[in-house]
């Protein structure tokens, strides 16, 4: 099933608050934006209740994780919102999006490759 899906990196107005799943804790304001980063290892859902994201912002694979496991992590604790998986130019992303949304089903997830 494919659903629509109004995030863009280019044309979607901002969230309100921004989760990057992968990095270091930081939480920083930019104009009327809030900014988080949790690594995947520290987020629990307390954190994520408390953040509350408009969006939840991570690569499709790094050297220690993958999107498929961020999905799973953000399932299980029960996040039913957007998701801005973040990737290299692929050469056939369709079926990897579809992937990713079967595995967060429930969730409005999108695959934006970056160059």
């Amino acid at each position: 099933m494919d659903m629509a899906f109004p995030l863009s990196l280019t044309t979607a107005p901002p969230a309100q608050r921004l989760l990057y799943i992968g990095g270091g804790e930081v939480q920083e304001m930019v104009g009327e934006v809030r900014q988080f980063s949790v690594a995947l290892t520290r987020l629990c859902a307390e954190t994520l209740r408390s953040i509350n994201p408009d969006v939840v912002i991570f690569p499709l694979i790094r050297s220690d994780q993958d999107a498929v496991c961020v999905l799973e992590t953000l399932r299980a604790l029960g996040y039913r919102g957007a998701c801005l998986v973040l990737s290299p130019p692929l050469p056939k992303p369709q079926p990897v999006e579809a992937e990713l949304r079967a595995v967060g089903r429930g969730m409005q997830v999108k695959l934006e490759m970056c160059a």
